[in-house]
Formats: structure tokens, C-alpha cells, sequence
């Protein structure tokens, strides 16, 4: 009966901790899907200014949010990245907007807004790795559902610890239980 409980609550807690380990391993490669984004999608985005002058004056930044939440109806500010930073170029304003939704308020669409003229030079659409990236952190540190699931990733953690300390007991009982076994018989022989 024991080994059959072993049994069951490892099928559940090795779902779960395939789960939480494919979502640690995409969390943990954050810096080079940050990286690939810059390279691939950004540099895409702001190659018309590859050869621009580098930017004397900068416009005021206190219109931003307004520009992007025209650009993006619906869609709530996040946060902003100042021209030079790692999450936007020499001459852009990156404004990077999130969805309304539980699931969407991950996802994050960026907004370039010419840092001299504060027109807006893009809307970005997110390459599917970002999209990754950004569901795989609440998804593994059970941010979705709020208390019930940090509840529920709690009790799953305790549900892990008794699997692996039911299984040693159980390697400790067939390895050492079978020899105390036979050497009652030897004895009683």
C-alpha cells in the first residue's frame, strides 16, 4: 500500500516538477533571450536610425504614456526605457505595455517612440521566446492564481518531499529489511 501512495503522488509531483523545471530552465536563460530579442527583433525594428547622428536633445518623456496608450487601446503602461538602455536604442523611448487580462498582464508589447520628434516608429510584435519567457516566471514561481495557487505549489512542494523521503524509506526497507530478513532465518536455522 505504501509503495502503491509512493506511486501516485510521484505520477502528480513529477508532472508538476517538469513543470516548474522547464519554466526555471526559461527563466534562468533570460539574458540571452533578452540578448536574442535586442539582436534580432529591436535591431530589425530601429534600422532606419542605424546611421542617424547621435541624438543632442531629447524631448520631454512626460507625453509618453499617452502616446503609447494611444497606440495601444487597452493596454496598460508597464514600465519605460530611456534611449541608450538595454530595452530600447540610441534614439528611441521604449515603452513597453501590458495586456489587461490575468494571462495578457505578462505579455509585453513594446512601443518605440522617437526619442527627438515623439512619433511613435513601431509597435513591436514579440518573437514567441519572449512570450516564453514572460509566462514561464509566474507559471514557475505560481504567481497565475494568486493565493489558491501559491497554496496549491505549496502543497505540491510538501507532496515532492514526501516522495523522495517515501522512496528512501522504501529503498532502505527492501535493501536493509530483506538482509535483517535473512539473517533472522539463518539464525533461527
Amino acid at each position: 500500500r505504501w509503495l502503491d501512495l509512493h506511486n501516485l503522488i510521484g505520477i502528480v509531483t513529477l508532472t508538476w516538477a517538469i513543470v516548474v523545471g522547464t519554466t526555471g530552465v526559461i527563466s534562468a536563460c533570460a539574458d540571452i533571450l533578452i540578448s536574442a530579442w535586442r539582436n534580432d527583433a529591436l535591431s530589425a525594428l530601429v534600422e532606419p536610425y542605424r546611421n542617424a547622428p547621435p541624438l543632442t536633445e531629447r524631448a520631454s518623456a512626460n507625453n509618453l504614456l499617452a502616446i503609447a496608450k494611444q497606440a495601444t487601446p487597452g493596454m496598460q503602461p508597464d514600465f519605460i526605457a530611456f534611449p541608450g538602455t538595454r530595452f530600447s536604442s540610441e534614439h528611441h523611448y521604449g515603452v513597453f505595455m501590458k495586456g489587461s487580462t490575468h494571462l495578457t498582464s505578462h505579455l509585453l508589447t513594446t512601443i518605440l517612440i522617437d526619442a527627438r520628434t515623439l512619433e511613435v516608429t513601431a509597435v513591436a510584435q514579440r518573437p514567441w521566446y519572449m512570450d516564453a519567457l514572460s509566462l514561464s516566471s509566474p507559471l514557475h514561481f505560481g504567481d497565475y492564481g494568486g493565493r489558491p495557487m501559491q497554496i496549491l505549489w505549496a502543497v505540491l512542494d510538501v507532496l515532492t518531499i514526501i516522495v523522495l523521503l517515501s522512496g528512501l524509506y522504501l529503498w532502505w526497507v527492501k535493501r536493509y529489511g530483506s538482509a535483517a530478513r535473512a539473517n533472522a532465518v539463518e539464525v533461527r536455522a
